[in-house]
């Protein structure tokens, strides 16, 4: 698994309570919330506790290897892809499309020279419909 990689480049250890983590991440049909994971993955492994999971899931995003956005008060989650973070989110199936596109790039260089702005995290996420639900 590719999250695995990106948390050996960072020099962090594989534990158990991750690996359930971006296992369970890896699965999801639609970016769940830290409750979804955490109910989840106790379901299986009862002996691994609620609190250990929330700080799993808050120690992967801060170290880039989950992503998370926000909506209607609750935080969801989603495998995080080494390299630019972009991503489009359907509000309606919830599907995560990544979106490296160099116009993102470049809009982000015009905002620097422009205006003088320096991003300090050149992430984002654009939430509407996907193809599939739009059509609907």
């Amino acid at each position: 698994m590719e999250n695995y990689g990106l948390l050996k480049k960072k020099g962090l250890k594989l534990s158990l309570p991750r690996k359930l983590v971006l296992n369970y991440l890896s699965e999801s049909a639609a970016p769940p919330t830290a409750e979804q994971i955490i109910d989840s993955i106790r379901e299986r492994y009862f002996r691994v506790s609620p609190s250990t999971l929330k700080r799993t899931v808050d120690f992967l995003e801060h170290e880039g290897c989950i992503c998370a956005y926000e909506s209607d008060a609750q935080r969801f989650y989603y495998l995080s892809k080494d390299g630019p973070h972009h991503h489009l989110i359907c509000e309606k199936c919830g599907k995560v499309i990544p979106c490296d596109d160099k116009s993102v790039s470049s809009f982000l260089r015009v905002l620097k020279s422009k205006y003088g702005f320096q991003i300090n995290q050149p992430k984002y996420v654009v939430r509407g419909s996907c193809a599939k639900c739009a059509a609907c």
